[in-house]
């Protein structure tokens, strides 16, 4: 998969250090940050350090989409939220805000009976 990175995108900006981001993990090929609009208590961004649009990642090899999830879960376990319970949530088709792939980690809510 080709790595590049889109001028006008904000997340390619704050992998490249162009604009701010608070990160809470990183790794050689995904970065995560924390959501300064976060629709949870916990709210962090997942993200490639590369730019792959959601379009893009629904016609991906599947090592994509399993070395994607890993870093996600490895961020989840890092914050302890495998034990207090987290919300995965990926956005796509007019509910995604930004077309960078990205999955968010949701917790701090309360849990539902």
């Amino acid at each position: 998969m080709e790595k590049k990175f889109a001028d006008d995108c904000i997340f390619c900006q704050i992998v490249l250090g162009k604009a701010p981001g608070t990160k809470v993990w990183e790794s050689d090929a995904y970065l995560a940050i924390e959501n300064k609009f976060p629709e949870a208590p916990i709210d962090i961004l997942v993200m490639p350090k590369f730019h792959i649009e959601k379009s893009e990642s629904r016609k991906s090899p599947e090592l994509f989409w399993q070395e994607f999830m890993k870093a996600v879960w490895e961020v989840a376990a890092l914050k302890g939220y495998d034990k207090t319970g987290y919300v995965l949530v990926n956005n796509g088709a007019g509910y995604n805000h930004l077309e960078h792939e990205h999955c968010h980690i949701m917790s701090g809510m309360p849990k539902p009976n």
